[in-house]
């Protein structure tokens, strides 16, 4: 038994190490008071993928993933010539979205913002998943070798909201909603009015999206939050799984009605 999760151990650091990639996207939109592209800086990866957003004035990290995604974010931003991170948003209080955040304040004397409700469980280094569905029930199985694997630390916010968080403090035509249901802190962030980071309140990791259907706090309250960013009519929606998904797409999207059996 030891053998064999020694091997499994091996093989998912193989997949880590082969699944990692790194695509940009610039996006024709206002920057500061010029026009100006901000640019993407997609993380592909086996977990959550991490997001470098860089304009003219401000460069800023969403959910920088699991414990490790540090190394590719600063090897990115030294190619890039710059130091100037401004601050972490974190979508949500799961390992693999959190994990590598505590690096990245460290290093760069920045703060990391989240959502109050979610803020308890990221200081305490956990990652919740009280409701599951479908594949679900195969991700908290493994949860703990995940953890394990790729430890995410207790991280403490610098800065939590309610209902919503404006960054013009940070230079940025940014704000943050909370949108609860897959967790009860869960966030997305709207940049520029027309770009969202949408968190896990949508997948696209196969292909299609989907809004969340393996994992929650609340099934219905996903429903609401869904219905609530699609209001926004965004252009362009940047998922924390998978190829970002067209607004045309998104609006399509419809929740899965689950029955709470837990």
């Amino acid at each position: 038994m030891k053998a064999f999760n020694l091997l499994l151990l091996l093989l998912l650091s193989l997949m880590l190490s082969a699944c990692s990639n790194n695509i940009t996207i610039k996006l024709n939109a206002i920057d500061a008071e010029q026009i100006a592209p901000v640019k993407v800086h997609i993380f592909e990866h086996i977990l959550a993928q991490p997001y470098l957003i860089e304009t003219k004035n401000t460069l800023f990290v969403v959910d920088p993933g699991a414990a490790g995604n540090e190394k590719m974010i600063i090897e990115k931003m030294q190619q890039l010539g710059r130091k100037d991170l401004a601050f972490i948003f974190i979508t949500h209080s799961h390992f693999d979205h959190y994990g590598a955040a505590a690096a990245l304040k460290t290093k760069y004397k920045v703060p990391v913002i989240i959502q109050k409700e979610d803020a308890l469980a990221m200081a305490a280094g956990e990652t919740r998943l009280p409701k599951v569905n479908g594949w679900g029930y195969v991700g908290r199985f493994f949860l703990p070798l995940g953890e394990l694997l790729w430890p995410p630390g207790k991280i403490k916010a610098d800065i939590f909201f309610d209902k919503e968080f404006n960054f013009k403090r940070f230079g940025v035509d940014a704000i943050a909603l909370h949108t609860p249901g897959h967790t009860p802190g869960s966030s997305v962030l709207v940049l520029n009015d027309k770009f969202i980071f949408a968190g896990d309140l949508i997948s696209a990791k196969r292909g299609k999206p989907t809004v969340q259907r393996f994992y929650a706090d609340d099934w219905s309250q996903i429903a609401e939050s869904f219905y609530k960013v699609k209001t926004t009519e965004p252009e362009l929606v940047f998922p924390g799984h998978g190829k970002p998904v067209s607004g045309s797409e998104f609006q399509k999207l419809v929740p899965v009605v689950i029955p709470s059996t837990e």
